[in-house]
């Protein structure tokens, strides 16, 4: 069997693993954004679309490389490839308290419960069984792109329990008042409003429960006496 047979042979199953790649990527792609999220995150997908696409057509182009430059140019990119995710996991594994198993012991020597190891989607679907109505949190980033809005929305849907994140090896979870934000919904009815907090994810109070959050405990140092409104 000569060099050149194999080389060929080794050329041409590059091409049809990069193209068999590409489609599945495309076909999950897909299933993300109009399967699990029903088309509601088209503008965070659409990247990936554009990556699949180009991936699809740059499969197709391979076939008509010459067989050096395409085996030379995959063994480079693969290995740049893998050199990037190795670097990747162990920075996250690093930086990531959640991927630590010290903290998993400690977390459960100071609360007496096991760490959250669950992502977001798969909570959702725990507490959908109890709770139908609940959601996981809605940032107005999602809709920066969407040209058919009328109006900007700056909180997420009201009166719901809402899943927010996990940070502190419990996924913090708040009941929406009337207007969507993280509120005790009875604020807006209080005479006098003496706080209103306005802000990004500290003001809202990212991945602690309602009680711990900026507003939360203001409430406490005035006994809830007068209204502290959070619109973060």
């Amino acid at each position: 069997m000569s060099r050149d047979f194999v080389k060929k042979n080794i050329s041409k199953i590059i091409s049809i693993f990069f193209l068999i790649f590409s489609t599945l990527l495309l076909c999950y792609v897909f299933y993300r954004s109009q399967i699990v999220h029903s088309g509601a995150r088209l503008d965070y997908y659409l990247k990936y679309y554009l990556i699949a696409f180009l991936s699809i057509t740059l499969s197709f182009i391979s076939f008509f490389i010459p067989n050096n430059l395409k085996i030379n140019v995959t063994i480079v990119g693969m290995s740049t490839l893998i050199g990037l995710y190795l670097v990747e996991g162990y920075l996250v594994i690093l930086h990531n308290p959640g991927l630590k198993s010290d903290n998993f012991l400690i977390y459960k020597n100071n609360t007496g419960k096991d760490y959250d190891k669950r992502n977001r989607y798969r909570v959702y679907l725990d507490l959908k069984r109890e709770d139908p109505n609940i959601i996981t949190i809605i940032f107005p980033s999602h809709f920066i792109n969407d040209q058919n809005l009328s109006y900007f929305p700056l909180s997420g849907l009201p009166n719901r329990k809402t899943i927010h994140c996990n940070e502190n090896g419990y996924y913090s979870i708040f009941q929406s008042d009337r207007y969507g934000f993280n509120n005790p919904d009875k604020e807006w009815d209080k005479d006098e409003i003496e706080f209103l907090l306005i802000g990004d994810s500290f003001t809202h109070g990212a991945c602690v429960n309602e009680p711990d959050t900026i507003s939360g405990n203001l409430r406490k140092l005035n006994n809830n006496k007068d209204g502290i409104l959070n619109l973060g």
